[in-house]
């Protein structure tokens, strides 16, 4: 049974600065309804591990991962970093843990670092076994030789790849998740601020729903492979009232089946959401299934596959050569499946 902290910590919690500032927040909603759109792809990525070290390694490797889902895809890619939520009888040594972490990756999304040239970073991080990735590597550098023999500046057209970082974490605590949300004084919206982006389990309590509810944040669902149509629907009308592009992030495991996950998008579009559908690759969620099956089956059902999350283990990059070669099977440029299902 989880620990709860006591009324003088939850207190204590919420006179502390914020982790995720609204502004931010705000940002992530519009790549959100931007990536719903089939106009940006979402990575959402689990570093493993709060050592600088370890942090350090993991921004390479989201360096490459995020250049190579990029190239795949044709769109701007938003990357979501997990964190760790604020839990137990004592959640200010997580919540110390999380403003360390985000310090870094903001400070690290800042630096001017020759390896975001990116041809300069593929010797030192490609697994030389991988021949898949070997070809879009090369396939990367032509590309940037071709910018830089059109007279481009290389190293300005690749600078998005220091663009902002977003967190997210599990609301698995509702106490410490509500002392942490503020009202905005720009737009009077409340927000929870231990992160942009709020993790709910598929079957989460009614007071982590509430607390998900009463936030303007992005909500994401992990969906299990027994969630129902009529549940889903439920509880994305719970955290998403509104109907508004932005709000939610659902994403399945790899291996759901296709009449699965037709009911499933069928039922969240019929009820009026316009959610971004993504998949768990890796980790507990397994790797079994097929990127493309998966993809074509919410391309029949007016939705797009809009992004992805993984650990940044050592098979990342290989996963993300997969997952690009799907993605260079796209529509039409100026067709995505989502305008195409809304025309009368």
């Amino acid at each position: 049974m989880r620990s709860h902290p006591g009324a003088e910590l939850v207190q204590r919690l919420a006179s502390l600065p914020p982790l995720a500032m609204p502004a931010e927040t705000r940002a992530l909603r519009e790549a959100i309804a931007a990536a719903g759109r089939g106009e940006r792809f979402l990575l959402h990525a689990r570093l493993g591990g709060a050592r600088a070290t370890r942090l350090q390694a993991g921004l390479r490797l989201l360096t490459l991962v995020r250049t190579v889902l990029a190239f795949g895809s044709g769109r701007p890619v938003s990357t979501v970093v997990c964190l760790s939520p604020p839990t137990g009888a004592d959640p200010l040594p997580a919540y110390h843990n999380a403003a360390a972490v985000l310090s870094f990756l903001r400070a690290s999304g800042q630096e001017e670092r020759d390896d975001l040239a990116v041809t300069q970073a593929w010797g030192q991080a490609l697994p030389a076994r991988s021949d898949a990735l070997a070809g879009v590597v090369t396939e990367i550098d032509r590309a940037l030789a071709f910018m830089t023999a059109c007279g481009l500046d290389v190293r300005a057209a690749t600078s998005s790849l220091r663009h902002r970082l977003y967190a997210a974490t599990e609301l698995s605590s509702p106490t410490t998740a509500a002392a942490l949300i503020r009202t905005d004084a720009r737009d009077r919206n409340r927000y929870a601020t231990s992160a942009h982006l709020l993790w709910l389990a598929p079957w989460a309590s009614e007071r982590s729903i509430r607390v998900a509810a009463k936030a303007a944040n992005p909500v994401g669902v992990r969906l299990g492979r027994t969630v129902t149509p009529r549940h889903l629907t439920t509880l994305c009308g719970q955290v998403d009232p509104h109907r508004s592009p932005g709000r939610l992030v659902l994403l399945v495991a790899l291996d759901t089946t296709a009449a699965l996950l037709g009911r499933l998008c069928e039922a969240v579009h019929g009820a009026g959401h316009a959610p971004v559908w993504g998949y768990v690759w890796g980790g507990a969620s397994g790797g079994g299934g097929d990127v493309a099956t998966l993809r074509g089956t919410l391309l029949r059902h007016g939705a797009e596959l809009g992004g992805v999350a993984m650990d940044l283990d050592g098979r990342c990059l290989e996963r993300a050569v997969g997952i690009a070669a799907e993605l260079m099977e796209r529509p039409p440029r100026g067709r995505s499946p989502l305008r195409e299902g809304s025309r009368g």
